[in-house]
């Protein structure tokens, strides 16, 4: 398999194999994904994260119990 680089598209970091055609495989790096609050109260927000990584948790404010609470990441939204 050929190995991966990494390059500008118009812009944005992408991943394209070498002597393959440009457009077919050109990936973007980041995502925009929701994250979703653990306390249930149906709270979220959008963070930009890199494709390649692994799902995202962290601790985040939560206005509706004014707490920091563990938000999981529930779906990808886009390609960024």
């Amino acid at each position: 398999m050929p190995r991966k680089q990494l390059f500008r598209c118009l812009g944005r970091p992408v991943l394209e194999y070498p002597g393959r055609h440009h457009a077919a495989f050109c990936r973007v790096l980041t995502i925009l994904v929701r994250l979703v609050s653990q306390a249930g109260t149906g709270f979220s927000f959008n963070h930009k994260r890199s494709r390649l990584r692994e799902k995202l948790t962290l601790l985040h404010y939560d206005p509706i119990v004014n707490k920091k609470v563990l938000f999981v990441e529930q779906k990808k939204i886009r390609s960024l």
